[in-house]
């Protein structure tokens, strides 16, 4: 079986950028037009980096990409590759969501499609428009191209209006086998409500999230005030719904000319407002004059618009195929919030400074009492005693050449007991020497024994096969008990075997 190719020209949106992924993810190649790094500046097309990094993340991630890598080609703007046979072109010349970079350069995209199209003789072209690019006087869009619009609303109508006028220049010119999709705006996928930018609708979620305070347990029956007309539609589709719609109209060889991309389960906006509302934690949505949101104009525009959409074409495909409605519920809004607050809406997460490391404690001679007559002598098992030479062994430590800091380690009976030297007379066979800083160290362990008598902070004086023994015992006991200060009082790190 052949792999079916298709030629994507136009930003990688938030639609078009998903389509890609789906279409390797169903066995076809997708060949992604970009400009170069000194391409005309206002061209509406993206950079190759750009783009691979849009599809990059509609696939999932890198390692996700990396099993579709050879199914896609990053192509310049005006190459094509030869010896392909192309089975779509789809012309995504203007993103479907009103906030997304290449909007204003839509219009350019529709003047330049004639000169794309010719290299694609034969090959049945597929233009995605916007639904309001064709909305009629009486608030209508109908399954023609050629139609009375009415004078636009926002400023986002109006570019779409302009990107379908000069299509229609063209495709009235000339024998091209064309089919135009009109879609609604983009929104979170219905799986995990993830969308490839936080643009459209999700403009307005998060407005509404962040800045209407969610309903405490005290007050269960808060209700989100938010102004809108109940009996319009504001239209939008999930971006995998959207995505697997188009893939049937490029896969079924009776899909109409023109076919308007909505749900087949339309709801108004009373329906699925009250649906986000108690997504957010409200009780209900409820209809008032002023709500206090400072909203983009556009949408404010679009919650008021009584726009009706014919819809006969695509209700024809999705029969054949028995597409299941899609549904607006709670579940599927909590994901689109919950995704929307995991990524901060889109916005750069200030940085989060870690945690500062607790200071290490300043050695000090009382710490270095602390350590020589409590903790040393605490924490010698039954197995040194034989280690360090017998019951009559005994090893002295002399701090910086103080008689206050001069100590003997020595068993008694059993057990071990450490003196300052001044008060016992028993002369140690081996004495090791440390310097303030060399103690320091080998007690936080930033220095191996072997390492400080390098460096001169330590001296080990004695028999040489006393010393390797003691050497040896006082290396092993600093690896097994790890020593720390903590308020004030010795403690280990690890548990201690005391000798009874």
């Amino acid at each position: 079986m052949t792999n079916k190719t298709a030629y994507l020209w136009g930003p990688v949106s938030s639609f078009s950028g998903q389509l890609a992924a789906f279409l390797a993810q169903k066995g076809w190649h997708v060949h992604v037009a970009t400009k170069g790094a000194f391409h005309v500046a206002l061209s509406p097309l993206d950079l190759r980096s750009t783009a691979q990094d849009a599809i990059v993340r509609a696939l999932g991630g890198t390692d996700k990409y990396k099993i579709f890598d050879e199914r896609f080609r990053f192509l310049d703007v005006n190459e094509v590759s030869k010896g392909t046979k192309y089975d779509a072109f789809i012309f995504c010349g203007l993103p479907p969501n009103f906030d997304e970079a290449r909007v204003s350069r839509a219009p350019w995209a529709a003047e330049n499609f004639s000169q794309i199209v010719r290299k694609f003789k034969g090959v049945p072209v597929f233009i995605a428009s916007s639904l309001w690019g064709a909305v009629q006087n009486d608030g209508v869009v109908p399954e023609e191209i050629e139609c009375e619009r009415r004078k636009p609303q926002s400023p986002f109508e109006a570019v779409c209006q302009q990107y379908e006028t000069r299509l229609l220049k063209t495709l009235g010119t000339d024998d091209t086998k064309w089919f135009l999709v009109r879609l609604p705006m983009i929104s979170g996928s219905t799986t995990d409500g993830r969308m490839l930018n936080f643009s459209g609708p999700l403009t307005l979620f998060q407005r509404i999230s962040t800045s209407v305070v969610p309903p405490t347990t005290k007050h269960k029956t808060s209700t989100l005030n938010l102004q809108f007309n109940p009996d319009a539609t504001m239209w939008f589709l999930p971006v995998d719904v959207a995505v697997t719609y188009f893939w049937r109209l490029l896969e079924d060889e009776q899909r109409p000319r023109i076919c308007n991309l909505v749900s087949t389960q339309a709801t108004l906006n009373q329906e699925w407002l009250q649906h986000l509302a108690k997504a957010l934690g409200f009780s209900k949505a409820t209809h008032v004059e002023n709500d206090g949101l400072n909203l983009p104009g556009v949408v404010r525009k679009m919650l008021m618009d009584s726009v009706m959409v014919k819809t006969r074409g695509l209700f024809e495909v999705m029969g054949r195929y028995q597409q299941v409605p899609t549904v607006l519920d709670n579940a599927h809004f909590r994901k689109i919030i919950d995704f929307g607050r995991k990524e901060n809406w889109g916005s750069l997460t200030p940085a989060v400074k870690p945690p500062a490391a607790p200071p290490e404690p300043t050695f000090s001679s009382d710490m270095a009492k602390s350590y020589f007559t409590d903790f040393l002598p605490n924490h010698i098992d039954n197995g040194s005693v034989k280690d360090i030479g017998g019951e009559q062994a005994s090893i002295g430590f002399t701090l910086d050449n103080s008689d206050e800091l001069n100590f003997v380690l020595k068993s008694e009976n059993g057990h071990f007991i450490v003196k300052q030297a001044k008060d016992d007379q028993t002369k140690p066979p081996v004495r090791f020497h440390f310097t303030t800083s060399g103690l320091e160290k080998l007690i936080q362990r930033k220095v191996s024994l072997e390492r400080a008598i390098v460096l001169r902070q330590a001296k080990v004086e004695g028999n040489p096969l006393e010393v390797l023994r003691a050497c040896n015992f006082l290396k092993r006991f600093m690896k097994d008990h790890p020593y720390q200060e903590s308020n004030g009082a010795s403690t280990p790190k690890e548990a201690a075997h005391t000798t009874k």
